[in-house]
Order: C-alpha cells, then sequence, then structure tokens
C-alpha cells in the first residue's frame, strides 16, 4: 500500500490517495566471518489505481485516477556485531513512476495522461538481526535512515525539464518471521513500514510557465513473502 500526499505551497492545494500495489521481492546475502554482504530488489507485479483528490480549504478543486509505482534496488555491507545486531549501510536506487489521467476540474472533464519520474539514489545506515524461536524459525527486525545523494524529476508534460537534487529523506522499519528451510535458502513474511519526504525545489523556468516540485510525502505498507537465498 502506497499513501501519497502532496502540498503545493503558495496555492494551499493538497492532495491525498491510496494505491494498493503487488510486488515481487528477492534477496541474497553472503556471510563471512563478521562481514556481511546483501543485494535486495522490489519490483511492482500489479499496480492499482485510485481516484486522486485535490482540496483548497477543504473543498475538492481537481479529481484525477493516480497509478503509483516503486521500484527499488538496495545493496548493503555491514559489520555482524552478533546474531542480534547487525549494522550496515549501503546504497539504494529507486524509480518512483506516478501516472495521472482522467482529469476532472470545474465541472470539465480531460482525458490526456501525465506521466512523472522520479529517479532516486539514497545512502541506508541502520540495524538489523534475528533471534530463534525454535530449530528453524526466526524473529527478524531491520530499522534504517536514507539520505538521497543524488535525484532528478521527469514529467510528460514539460518533457524538456529535469528537476535535479531535491532534498529528501526517509525512514523504515521492518519485522518478520523467517523459516530456515536448509542451509542456504530461508522463506520470511515480513511486514514493514516507510515514510518518505521530498521537499519541494526552487522555481525553474519551463518555457510560457515557471514550474517547482511540489512538497510531498509517501507513506508505504508493505507484507510480503521473501526467498533468502544465502552463499
Amino acid at each position: 500500500m502506497l499513501d501519497y500526499r502532496e502540498d503545493v505551497a503558495g496555492k494551499n492545494v493538497k492532495s491525498d490517495s491510496t494505491s494498493f500495489n503487488m510486488v515481487c521481492r528477492a534477496t541474497g546475502q553472503i556471510d563471512w566471518k563478521h562481514i556481511r554482504c546483501s543485494i535486495t530488489g522490489i519490483a511492482p507485479l500489479y499496480t492499482g489505481i485510485d481516484r486522486e483528490k485535490w482540496k483548497r480549504s477543504g473543498n475538492i478543486v481537481q479529481k484525477n485516477d493516480l497509478k503509483y509505482a516503486w521500484y527499488r534496488v538496495e545493496g548493503r555491507m555491514g559489520y555482524i556485531v552478533n546474531q542480534w545486531l547487525v549494522l550496515y549501510t549501503g546504497l539504494r536506487w529507486s524509480e518512483f513512476d506516478q501516472k495521472r489521467d482522467r482529469f476532472e476540474a470545474a465541472e470539465e472533464a480531460e482525458s490526456m495522461g501525465v506521466k512523472e519520474r522520479v529517479f532516486d539514489f539514497a545512502v541506508p545506515g541502520g540495524i538489523c538481526g534475528e533471534t530463534l524461536l525454535t530449530d528453524t524459525f526466526r524473529l527478524t527486525y531491520d530499522m534504517r535512515y536514507y539520505y538521497s545523494i543524488r535525484n532528478k524529476v521527469k514529467n510528460s508534460y514539460f518533457e524538456d525539464l529535469t528537476i535535479r537534487n531535491i532534498d529528501a529523506r526517509s525512514m523504515a522499519a521492518e519485522i518478520g518471521l523467517k523459516w530456515q528451510t536448509s542451509d542456504y535458502l530461508s522463506i520470511s513474511i515480513l511486514s514493514q513500514w516507510e515514510m518518505l519526504y521530498r521537499d519541494e525545489s526552487p522555481w525553474e523556468d519551463a518555457g510560457d510557465y515557471e514550474v517547482k516540485y511540489p512538497k510531498n510525502a509517501t507513506r508505504m505498507l508493505m507484507f510480503s513473502v521473501t526467498a533468502l537465498w544465502q552463499f
């Protein structure tokens, strides 16, 4: 589930929408003495559609359909203090795709579509670990903070405009139950929460317009079944 909120500064206009997506997640991990390296990829298999509502002073001024997809690949390197505590950092690449169409404003309807894509590189810092419940089942946790070091925004309505390096950061936490099926393969049921903030950009010249990327926040709640292959 992706809950998206946007705040257009200076116009007192805010939007709120919730998308329900089905995603695929896979992780590979290598442990060597006290060093752990891993890579995780997450991609949507199905993207739901929500009717996004834009409000000014509580009154609806626009409606449109919104499809919101989040792709990401994260590589990590960590230090294993013990089974319950691993300290790590790394690099995460993300792509956020938002497609809006079926606009309805001031009792007028418009069928055109607008696609916005955000590409982001962020550095995580976090802790994770696990504890034994039985011989084959373990309780796992993971908490981390991300800071964006490089990003850019493209919008199909302003094809020649690219907005770069918006201030962005996020916090995430997850808890899970892991079933160790063999020495190499485990299956986990995970619950993950993440809050992503992006500040607004400066005004940019886009031909006959001046535009800015608005302040926004995405809240993600994900339940997943994950396969981990450990070398």
